[in-house]
């Protein structure tokens, strides 16, 4: 399977992405089934235990580990450990239907100048964001072609050194497969930054990015808040 192969049979335009903070717990299940009939659902890590009914793709990277079960999602993986090498320690016998390597992890969003060279099909996937949102998901589906991206869990913290937060209990993270480390000094700020001129750059692309109203997101206030 290719991106081309996924681009070339889609036929939605709108897409709703669910994450992994904690506002996902705002999120009602059964509103999730209702919009997937006319939004493609996608999933991020731990969010598709609970979602995996409705997920029309599931992203994951070598981070915050478990075994995925099929049901009806497209497995995309992205990350700086080659498939090979991932599949004898990390991934194993885990499905993968679309990799991408991330061969660059020295150069970030913020050291494009240009967000445009960011978000073409020939560097989709291979710079560290920092954050799978950054650097494989919103790309996805920048190339995919939609037209409206929700997300629900992209939230971020308050501050740098702000506790970790995700929609389930922190004190399981340890017995994921390589628990992800705690963001780097600066991480946090530079996140929100970047979420403010990726909205920038889909406004006038076309590309209306919004993202669930809730006090537990910390994306940039530029970025439209709504409810599902």
């Amino acid at each position: 399977m290719t991106f081309e192969d996924i681009k070339n049979n889609n036929t939605k335009t709108k897409c709703i992405v669910l994450a992994c903070g904690p506002s996902l717990s705002e999120v009602d299940d059964n509103k999730i089934r209702e919009l997937s009939e006319e939004y493609l659902i996608a999933t991020i890590k731990q969010a598709y235990v609970p979602l995996s009914n409705y997920s029309d793709f599931q992203f994951f990277n070598c981070n915050n580990l478990i075994v995925y079960p099929r049901h009806k999602a497209k497995f995309i993986c992205c990350s700086p450990t080659s498939l090979e090498t991932g599949k004898r320690g990390l991934w194993k016998n885990q499905e993968i239907d679309l990799f991408f390597h991330m061969t660059n992890t020295h150069k970030r969003l913020k050291h494009f100048a240009n967000t445009e060279d960011w978000f073409v099909r020939e560097n989709m996937g291979k710079h560290l964001g920092p954050g799978i949102m950054v650097e494989i998901v919103l790309p996805f589906f920048y190339n995919l072609g939609v037209t409206e991206i929700i997300t629900a869990g992209w939230d971020y913290l308050s501050k740098d050194g702000a506790p970790l937060r995700h929609f389930y209990p922190e004190n399981i993270r340890g017995k994921f497969t390589n628990p992800a480390a705690n963001f780097y000094n600066g991480e946090i700020l530079e996140s929100i930054q970047n979420s403010e001129r990726i909205n920038s750059f889909f406004k006038k692309s076309g590309v209306a990015l919004k993202c669930l109203k809730s006090e537990k997101c910390f994306l940039h206030e530029s970025i439209e808040r709504v409810t599902l």
